[in-house]
């Protein structure tokens, strides 16, 4: 609000306040007193009640064309009361007052709005920094998170590779399992960090020759415990033949694993499969 009250007598002429607001720079004035208010006059009130019925500013009297209904707004009161009450009577100016109901200042719309501005870019910016942060913690995490899981993939591989001599076939099996969903989890780290680029639009693919069969049995044979003993049944169904496509290995991995998790979360019993097939040249 503007400190401090400018009031003019209620026995000037129109001409004569006008002149005073036009002094102090000031959209509206009080008619009486800071301490007797009897009424607001305003650029509005000079457009309507005076300039368009034609009355002539220099003998025409401010107390016959102020704003009588004088509403007023306690200093302690916030601005979206504020808002709320200049809104609601469709006014532009508002005087404030003290407990005693002493006028002590005026709050404009103008004014409302620029403090109201003020205060949205106070909340962005400290939106802005816990969004910031939020990134880095997440950046953190993920880098925390890697070291083990690619130990754990590289031991498993190792076995794989015969490190710890020969292995069965149930243990060849179930140590690929792990390999594989160890390596699923990896790329689940990978997509928090990616998560950044994709909000700042600086994602980049890794596009090449990607065996769709091959990744649709990796991701079918990982969510095969997700059924829970339901009565489903999943089944591959692209053709051995079918060619290569280029792609993101790793981003078209996660979208068979979110189609395929939501199938199973959705259905209770029946036939859940990945087919395709090969359009044009």
């Amino acid at each position: 609000m503007h400190p401090g009250l400018e009031c003019a007598p209620a026995d000037l002429s129109v001409a004569e306040v006008v002149a005073l607001m036009h002094q102090h720079r000031i959209g509206a004035m009080i008619i009486g007193s800071p301490a007797e208010m009897v009424g607001i006059f305003s650029e509005r009130d000079l457009l309507n009640k005076v300039v368009g019925p034609g009355l002539d500013i220099h003998t025409t009297s401010v107390k016959t064309v102020m704003t009588a209904s004088l509403l007023t707004l306690p200093g302690e009161a916030d601005i979206n009361q504020a808002l709320r009450l200049m809104e609601g009577h469709n006014i532009r100016h508002l005087p404030i007052v003290d407990a005693a109901g002493c006028g002590i200042g005026m709050l404009g719309m103008r004014d409302l709005m620029k403090t109201m501005v003020q205060h949205l870019a106070r909340e962005n910016e400290a939106l802005s920094q816990l969004d910031r942060l939020k990134d880095e913690f997440l950046a953190n995490t993920s880098h925390e998170l890697r070291t083990p899981l690619n130990g754990i993939i590289g031991i498993a591989e190792s076995m794989l590779d015969g490190a710890t001599g020969e292995l069965s076939a149930t243990q060849l099996y179930n140590l690929s399992l792990v390999v594989a969903s160890g390596r699923r989890l990896a790329n689940l780290v990978n997509d928090i960090l990616d998560f950044s680029k994709l909000k700042h639009r600086t994602l980049e693919l890794n596009l090449r020759p990607v065996s769709l069969r091959s990744l649709a049995d990796v991701v079918l044979t990982i969510l095969m415990h997700l059924t829970h003993n339901k009565p489903l049944n999943l089944h591959n169904a692209i053709p051995t033949e079918m060619v290569a496509v280029l792609a993101d290995e790793n981003r078209l991995q996660q979208i068979l694993y979110n189609l395929v998790g939501n199938a199973i979360k959705f259905t209770d019993l029946g036939l859940i499969e990945i087919s395709a097939r090969q359009v044009g040249r």
